[in-house]
């Protein structure tokens, strides 16, 4: 007893240190950071006394890289910035204002790397296009194309410009864009999983790569009608951009892919050169070593300020609200958001402020997603209509994908605007679970189930659902397609009948959207406010004010919020490890009945 005693007391006193000590290095690495950032606050101010200004015959610079992104992620321990990163849009807003200052003579881009999608692409292309029609030049450099592997993407942004340089070692990639689908039924199969789902709507393919071995007919003739419309806008947009004719742009296309020299001859790229003869320029008529230059960001920053310099702030102004739903649809907290979740709980909360506040007279709401959960769905398109009934005009800007779920939330909106490659629809619901039972026993686990009603385990990755079972889950999930179906006849003002033809979880592109009449026009977030302008009864010029709903934060909330949020310090759970990726028996795992993926 005595010695039982003992180890209990220097357990206890084990964990008290443990928890003293985490204390300490908490407050620790918070002092450091604090330090951190302050130094680097002073720093700044130090640094203002030198003062900066824009001047004549600008050239402006930016390196496009990987970390380009719809929204700036949350800090944590992977990427503890204390700084917002740059995002799609602030580039897009620093071109804009560019191509409206007479000082700035042209831009010149580097690429990097790209992660942006083919409707992000589009946006920012158009951005280029725009800042050429001011009579700017956009100088486009890049070591590599998509000539190792990478796709069409890059060329496909790197064609907007008036001038394609490439480094002598680099390949060009002109292919057009392909879709694979990987089935793994009999796969896990083979690890005694089966997979156990019902859906609704005969497009609705987003589970049959789990429960068949091939796509169906109907899955194959909606992605090739996809496929061959985002084919045709990416040639059409090239061919406009490099004068080429449609017969060349094919012919192009189906080589596919070019050495440095090879495009050079297809007329592919404009100069073969290394990087540092691109930063001296080429034009001997208006040589650009003697051009002062800057950063596209610092010119952007410095711009703002010009302007509210030159501009008397109302205070009573009226703006528009910007809010970002990006990721996959969830009821959610915080912790999923930090996780690149959209969850209801913030966007709710966020489109109240946006409602509430008496200044704000549009909300332009900005999708980002795949779908997820009807309820959360729900709960953001409830919220939309309540802005509405306040007097706010709701306008949705899909970027990427904004389908299913997420077209369950746009079609509440005043208007919705697309990229023409955004996917888009996919108005069908789906629901089910894996099943494991064969996967415990090659593992000599066995799983006793005690139960009282004879669906109390319904979710159980142990058993398949029973033909009863099956029976109400799907029509449960006939009750949510049929109520997403009504949604989106009520929303877009068509009849149920045109709603329900245009639906059986059928995707499209932005453009084939357009012509069915599920979105209003093709653009980006400037076409999305204009819409809302125009919506508002403003006159052409009249321009409000765009603004972030929440505002990001500075880099004191962002310590705070890692700080704070428990990553740091936080002993690794491993029941919660456990419960994320492995199947078991048990209420804890229940999946959602459908999902509007």
């Amino acid at each position: 007893m005595t010695n039982a005693h003992n180890r209990r007391r220097e357990d206890r006193w084990n964990w008290r240190v443990w928890a003293w000590t985490r204390r300490l290095l908490a407050l620790i690495g918070f002092s450091v950071l604090l330090s951190a950032t302050l130094s680097a606050s002073m720093m700044a101010q130090l640094t203002k006394g030198e003062e900066v200004t824009l001047k004549d015959d600008m050239i402006l610079g930016y390196v496009i890289n990987n970390e380009l992104a719809e929204i700036s992620p949350p800090p944590s321990l992977s990427s503890p910035k204390l700084s917002s990163d740059e995002t799609l849009h602030d580039v897009i807003k620093a071109i804009d204002l560019a191509a409206k200052d007479k000082r700035v003579a042209g831009l010149r881009l580097r690429l990097t790397g790209l992660s942006l999608s083919l409707p992000q692409i589009q946006e920012l292309r158009a951005a280029l296009l725009r800042l050429r029609a001011d009579g700017k030049f956009v100088r486009f450099y890049s070591s590599n194309l998509g000539g190792a592997g990478e796709g069409i993407g890059p060329y496909y942004l790197a064609s907007a410009a008036d001038e394609v340089w490439l480094q002598p070692v680099g390949g060009v990639g002109v292919s057009s864009v392909a879709m694979q689908v990987p089935f793994l039924r009999d796969g896990l199969k083979k690890l005694g999983v089966t997979s156990d789902f019902i859906h609704q709507g005969r497009y609705k393919s987003a589970v049959e790569s789990l429960t068949r071995m091939d796509l169906s007919a109907p899955a194959t003739e909606n992605m090739m009608s996809v496929l061959g419309d985002l084919n045709a806008q990416i040639r059409a947009d090239i061919a406009k951009a490099r004068k080429f004719d449609d017969a060349t742009m094919v012919k192009l296309s189906q080589d596919g892919f070019y050495d440095a020299d090879q495009a050079l001859a297809a007329k592919l790229v404009d100069r073969i050169a290394y990087l540092d003869e691109f930063a001296q320029g080429d034009d001997a008529k208006n040589p650009e070593a003697d051009k002062p230059a800057i950063s596209l960001l610092a010119y952007s920053d410095l711009r703002e300020e010009e302007v509210a310099d030159e501009t008397e702030e109302d205070e009573d102004a009226k703006k528009i609200a910007l809010v970002y739903g990006v990721g996959e649809i969830t009821e959610g907290d915080a912790q999923d958001e930090a996780r690149g979740e959209l969850t209801a709980a913030s966007m709710v909360k966020t489109l109240r402020e946006a409602t509430e506040d008496e200044e704000v007279a549009a909300i332009v709401l900005r999708l980002d997603t795949p779908g997820g959960s009807p309820a959360a769905s729900e709960s953001i398109r409830r919220a939309i209509i309540r802005a509405q009934s306040q007097g706010k005009k709701v306008v949705v800007s899909m970027s990427g994908v904004a389908a299913s779920g997420g077209y369950w939330i746009a079609s509440a909106a005043d208007k919705i605007i697309a990229q023409p490659a955004t996917i888009t629809g996919s108005i069908g619901v789906f629901g089910g679970k894996f099943v494991a039972s064969e996967t415990f026993k090659k593992l000599g686990v066995n799983i006793q189930t005690l139960k009282q009603d004879a669906s109390a385990d319904v979710w159980s990755a142990t058993r398949p659902f029973s033909d009863a079972e099956r029976a109400r889950i799907s029509a449960q999930m006939k009750t949510v397609y049929d109520q997403f179906v009504t949604r989106v006849a009520e929303g877009r003002k068509m009849p149920v009948e045109k709603a329900q033809s245009l639906a059986e979880g059928r995707i499209y592109t932005g453009a084939q959207a357009l012509e069915v009449g599920l979105v209003d026009g093709l653009g980006g977030l400037e076409v999305a406010k204009a819409t809302a302008e125009n919506l508002l009864g403003l006159t052409a010029g009249s321009q409000l004010a765009m603004v972030e709903f929440p505002a990001r934060k500075n880099p004191i909330e962002r310590l705070f919020d890692l700080i704070t949020g428990g990553v740091a310090m936080a002993p690794l759970d491993l029941s919660v490890l456990i419960e994320n990726h492995i199947p078991q028996a048990g209420s804890r795992l229940e999946a959602p009945v459908v999902t509007v993926y």
